[in-house]
């Protein structure tokens, strides 16, 4: 499987691939995290109220870090039991650590979009570390660390910083003033000097140096609002380079049909011109992507999975 991905991406970049995955790390850290969140499923799928981590530092940092744990349905919006914990330390497959801050409720901030981290952004960055083993990506056309990256709404932060260390830049956008304002404070206390935080509204390209910039744009969990795909469309095609690619990974949530929000999407996305679906090489990271959630994981997962799309700029 990951020797005919690997064949799959040389051909598709047309240049000789940079690194091996580590199959067996990335199978044991599987096998930890499947012990560290079966508590979190088990009390997610038995209470009836959002369930309490325990207050010692170290079970949150083993229910939470870089963890995939079952949302909830509250009104208006969803809830996983880490929004609350002000930091999460996420562990990497190569054995680094990132620091993320999140926005909790003490600080006013709890439930907002964007301030915590989300399932898809946890997906996405195993994702990138994955494929950017022996330190040089194998996603872009471009098979060096010289490329520019640049994060569509970014959050706070975690496959940005993430995929720093393997790039010669990356640009973390967000159109939301409180969400660019953890994402600093996340980039300053990871000391990621290569990565750029700005806010980029979608349809709003007032500057200009953006204009076929990035060799490779990443997001996830973009598309749940039809009305914003003419905006995230017209953007793509503004700062992708010529042979720029657009990573995107999408999980299901309660009430959200995965394939139907997708499906309408890329057909718009088709429709529209400039921009095409590599469904070969989504289809191959979207198995890859499999092998990298354990089986309990795969329960928090239940209302609709996870998928990963490649888009080319043309």
């Amino acid at each position: 499987m990951i020797t005919a991905l690997l064949l799959l991406l040389f051909a598709l970049s047309h240049s000789s691939p940079c690194g091996a995955w580590n199959a067996n790390l990335a199978a044991l850290n599987v096998i930890k995290r499947d012990e560290f969140v079966k508590r979190a499923i088990i009390s997610a799928t038995t209470a009836t109220a959002a369930p309490a981590i325990a207050a010692d530092s170290g079970s949150v940092d083993r229910v939470c870090g870089n963890n995939i744990l079952p949302e909830q349905t509250i009104p208006g919006a969803y809830y996983v039991e880490c929004f609350d914990q002000t930091t999460r330390n996420v562990d990497l497959d190569d054995g680094q650590t990132i620091v993320i801050g999140q926005g909790s409720t003490s600080a006013g901030l709890g439930g907002r979009t964007g301030v915590g981290l989300w399932n898809s952004s946890i997906l996405l960055t195993r994702l990138l570390t994955s494929l950017c083993a022996g330190g040089k990506p194998l996603i872009p056309t471009k098979l060096n660390s010289d490329i520019n990256v640049i994060e569509l709404g970014c959050g706070v932060g975690l496959p940005s910083l993430a995929l720093s260390k393997y790039v010669n830049a990356v640009v973390a956008t967000d159109g939301n003033a409180e969400v660019l304002q953890l994402t600093k404070q996340n980039v300053q206390n990871n000391k990621a000097s290569n990565v750029d935080v700005d806010s980029l509204k979608w349809g709003e390209m007032v500057d200009d140096s953006y204009d076929g910039r990035f060799d490779l744009a990443i997001g996830s969990d973009l598309t749940y609002n039809s009305a914003s795909w003419p905006l995230l469309a017209d953007t793509l095609k503004n700062v992708l380079s010529s042979n720029g690619r657009f990573l995107y990974l999408i999980t299901g949530h309660a009430g959200f049909n995965l394939e139907s929000e997708l499906n309408g999407f890329l057909t718009f996305l088709e429709g529209g011109g400039g921009l095409r679906v590599n469904g070969g090489l989504g289809r191959s990271l979207t198995e890859r992507m499999q092998e990298l959630v354990g089986v309990e994981e795969r329960a928090a997962l239940r209302d609709g999975g996870v998928k990963v799309v490649v888009i080319d700029k043309v």
